[in-house]
């Protein structure tokens, strides 16, 4: 974590635009509580709060075998949004709209934005105010792309959703897990057409390609219950996407809903694997990165409270060890990975080595999974939320491929509007479905961005504390000999 102080130079908008952030401490990851293993990581952290401590995390990657396919030339039918029961102010009222006018220090003094040189004054890293404003300049056109550039790769996708299942029937019920999925299966199997693809019958974590031909129950530990509802993992068939590609997710999430309540808590997310066919090259990665840094605070917006400053999503800024901790701006930052001579170079920047618990993970890139993970979004409860993170995933990639260079990205404002903008210049009209994403975009107001936040500050970081915690255990241990 950041353990010192940043240059405030470092809080500037890109573009130096005049519109800023509002440091407030409510706008924190909310205090949600913690599975036991994040406890375990934060525990590690505390005891040695200088170095950056990863917690083995559970294979939860999807493998993406380099395989060609061609996206089928015609257009999608058109349709009105598929809806799952669930109306659009569901995922609404979890992703709220804030919108910061200014910046303040930490005594809660407003000033105004630093626009050129560099200042004495700096702000703790471990506090809530850190991330570029967003930019309030009408967005500049962008020329059309060049006839190299509208030649798009294949692309595969993944849905990784963690969530609580609790049957309906008590047809569906069961003692333990594993039997809980066994039935779960079977019904799917029996219920969804064949024509889709059919789910594993056993609790497991899909290792080779082939698993990934069908759906499957993960136990996962960051969501994990001893009984119903069980918290569980679902993990998609690896997906083409091309014209009709969300069918299959749809067919398995009416399959669900009629037959188990599905509810998300603070410790679900939803991971969205996007890969490109054959495999991503050099520049394609350098311009997904500078987008991520670029659009970074206006992501933050989109998110629910719990998603902000969470360990488990770290800023890929404000939290790399070669970026925002070496006095980097994130123009400084967006330079830097323009300059970057292979992948290996650009993940190093993008987050901590071998740490993929950051809002964008790119270390599958180095493996034979060849994804970058999109880790940001809450826990989805309907087809439509995870659909809805899965088509702003594959939006931005496609937007990116095409508008990422630091030259196209300085056209478009850092807020709502901007990202839309951008979203919307990238978007392929056969496989993308933009109406999905007024999910997003309810509620929120044009100019909305929110500077990341530290995960460090949510952990204890004083040896006093750490005294005082361990007293209090002590303490309750002698008056409950079962915690000894």
């Amino acid at each position: 974590m950041c353990n010192g102080r940043l240059p405030q130079h470092l809080f500037q908008p890109v573009l130096g635009h005049s519109e800023t952030f509002l440091d407030n401490p409510d706008q924190n990851s909310g205090g949600s509580p913690t599975t036991c293993l994040e406890s375990c990581g934060r525990r590690r952290r505390r005891l040695s709060p200088t170095t950056h401590s990863s917690p083995q995390p559970s294979d939860s990657t999807h493998t993406f075998p380099s395989v060609h396919i061609t996206i089928a030339d015609r257009s999608a039918p058109g349709r009105a949004p598929h809806t799952t029961g669930s109306s659009n102010s569901t995922l609404s009222s979890r992703c709220p709209s804030i919108t910061q006018p200014q910046l303040a220090d930490r005594g809660g003094r407003a000033h105004l934005p630093i626009t050129t040189g560099r200042q004495d004054a700096a702000i703790a890293s471990s506090s809530r105010s850190a991330g570029a404003g967003s930019a309030a300049a009408a967005s500049i056109p962008v020329k059309p792309p060049t006839p190299s550039q509208a030649s798009r790769p294949g692309i595969r996708l993944g849905i990784e959703t963690e969530f609580l299942l609790s049957a309906r029937q008590r047809s569906h019920q069961a003692v333990g897990l594993s039997r809980f999925v066994q039935i779960l299966a079977n019904n799917h199997n029996k219920e969804v057409s064949s024509q889709y693809p059919q789910m594993h019958h056993s609790l497991c974590h899909p290792k080779n390609p082939i698993d990934y031909k069908e759906w499957s129950m993960v136990y996962e530990t960051s969501n994990a219950t001893g009984r119903e509802p069980w918290g569980l993992e679902m993990r998609s068939p690896i997906i083409d996407v091309q014209p009709g590609w969300r069918d299959p997710i749809l067919a398995t999430w009416r399959y669900l809903l009629r037959n188990y309540e599905v509810k998300s808590n603070h410790e679900c997310a939803t991971h969205i694997h996007i890969s490109l066919v054959p495999a991503y090259h050099l520049g394609q990665v350098k311009k997904i990165a500078s987008a991520v840094i670029y659009f970074e605070a206006v992501f933050e917006a989109l998110v629910p409270e719990e998603r902000r400053g969470n360990e488990w999503v770290q800023s890929n800024w404000l939290e790399s060890p070669n970026l925002a901790q070496k006095d980097k701006s994130r123009s400084d930052s967006i330079n830097e990975i323009e300059r970057a001579g292979e992948i290996d170079a650009v993940l190093n920047l993008m987050q901590i080595c071998g740490d993929p618990k950051f809002a964008w993970n790119f270390i599958p890139l180095t493996t034979n999974k060849q994804t970058i993970e999109f880790r940001k979004p809450p826990g989805s409860e309907t087809a439509d939320e995870a659909l809805c993170w899965a088509e702003l995933a594959l939006n931005f990639i496609q937007a990116s491929l095409r508008y990422g260079s630091f030259t196209d990205l300085k056209k478009f404002p850092q807020n709502i509007k901007g990202l839309r903008s951008f979203l919307g210049k990238g978007q392929d009209p056969k496989i993308s479905d933009p109406d999905r994403l007024q999910m997003l975009w309810a509620n929120q107001t044009p100019n909305a961005a929110i500077a990341p936040t530290d995960s460090g500050s949510q952990m204890l970081k004083t040896e006093e504390e750490l005294h005082i915690m361990a007293a209090a255990d002590i303490r309750r241990s002698r008056r409950h000999p079962r915690f000894e």
